[in-house]
């Protein structure tokens, strides 16, 4: 036999023996964690007891989950998903099942970086110059936007609203129908992010 075939097999028996360790472990901190009057853990064992027996397995499946894919690495391996639920984030995944985190918060935290686009923003009024007509008015806004790989809006200089015809949406919304008279000039903003993906 080879040294990597026997140094494989080596591991594998570390690595059962481990998992095995473990869910003794947890078994026995189950029954403080949830204790169940009047059955000890021995008739648990033994099967008098199959609801309670049935929470305690589930228990420890749970933590034994907790221990094994907590560990494993989100997408481009920087950080895991511990480090994500550590920080109070939720791990997501993207259209292939790519796994990263989504904060709530507008910038990724200090050693994270933003994940391609994903990012929630909310509502944005912008400030505007020119005459909004009474019988058509007119206003500067940035919609809010749902959870998605799409860059947050962003209103440039130069962005018109005249009456009821937009120009450069999104950021601006004219009342009435009518065409003609004064336009209303957006100021440049962007839209607030509320949530953003990191990795």
């Amino acid at each position: 036999m080879n040294k990597k075939f026997l140094f494989s097999i080596f591991f594998l028996l570390i690595g059962v023996f481990f998992l095995g360790y473990l869910t003794k472990i947890l078994t026995i901190s189950a029954e403080n964690i949830f204790p169940n009057p009047g059955h000890a853990l021995s008739e648990i064992e033994d099967g008098e007891n199959l609801a309670t027996k049935q929470y305690v397995k589930d228990y420890v499946d749970e933590k034994i989950a907790q221990v094994v894919l907590g560990g494993q690495k989100l997408v481009n391996a920087n950080h895991s998903q511990n480090d994500c639920l550590f920080l109070k984030g939720e791990v997501v995944e993207d259209t292939s099942s790519n796994a990263f985190c989504r904060f709530d918060a507008a910038v990724c935290p200090s050693g994270w970086n933003q994940y391609l686009n994903y990012n929630t923003t909310a509502a944005q009024e912008i400030a505007w110059s020119g005459v909004s007509e009474v019988s058509y008015p007119c206003s500067c806004h940035i919609n809010a936007k749902d959870w998605s790989n799409v860059p947050s809006f962003v209103c440039s200089t130069g962005y018109q609203c005249k009456n009821s015809i937009t120009f450069k949406t999104p950021c601006c919304s004219c009342a009435g129908s009518g065409i003609g008279g004064h336009a209303t000039e957006c100021h440049p903003g962007s839209a607030p992010i509320i949530q953003i993906g990191c990795y």
